[in-house]
């Protein structure tokens, strides 16, 4: 059989019981929590379709019909009579996790995504590269609540997901809504993933 180890938009091409096989995975993972998997065959055949359960979901949904499936550990295993076409979904399922960094400060974490505040910035542009639109730049942050930010047993966080159903990474946003404590007060603040940002705060301390 087969093993999705790694997720992600991809296609696969391998051979199977002297069958060609083509896997398409189609998903805006890691934003989305669910993948479809798209099987072309040369002709029907029976095997195992394996899948990696990771750390960060408790459990795998599997949507798929007239198949077998088993649990072992780690991995789900779906045995069936493949034919052409058969499609197949795993969702995951995630959870805010609001977990320790080494420097005793905490951090949100929600499936493979970690969540920053942004730092509002201003660029500095000190080289352009002529005929290209190529440059050097520094950033510069533009307020300094970032440097007061508190977490507090008030800070209740919760997921935001805008035009899931969009086929771009770019349109698909996700963002984690909720408050932190700032100059005393409670204040509204919106965490979004870390590699969206590029001056940002990832750990906060508690109070």
């Amino acid at each position: 059989g087969l093993v999705a180890v790694m997720y992600g938009p991809s296609e696969l091409t391998a051979t199977v019981n002297g069958s060609s096989v083509k896997i398409l995975q189609q998903t805006n993972y890691p934003l989305a929590e669910d993948i479809n998997f798209n099987i072309t065959l040369e002709h029907p055949s029976k095997f195992t379709l394996s899948f990696r359960k990771p750390q960060w979901s408790s459990k795998l949904l599997l949507e798929v019909n007239n198949a077998t499936i088993e649990e072992d550990g780690n991995y789900y295993h779906v045995t069936k009579n493949w034919e052409t076409n058969d499609q197949l979904t795993v969702t995951f399922v995630y959870e805010i996790e609001q977990l320790e960094a080494s420097n005793g400060e905490f951090y949100f974490q929600r499936g493979p995504l970690v969540y920053a505040y942004s730092i509002p910035a201003k660029e500095k542009v000190i080289k352009t590269y002529p005929d290209t639109k190529f440059k050097d730049y520094y950033c510069f942050p533009e307020e300094k609540r970032y440097k007061d930010l508190f977490l507090t047993n008030a800070s209740n966080f919760q997921f935001v997901s805008e035009n899931e159903n969009s086929a771009s990474w770019y349109d698909h946003k996700t963002y984690l809504l909720g408050t932190m404590e700032n100059e005393n007060k409670q204040q509204p603040i919106k965490l979004v993933p870390m590699g969206e940002t590029v001056l940002r705060k990832i750990t906060f301390p508690k109070r």
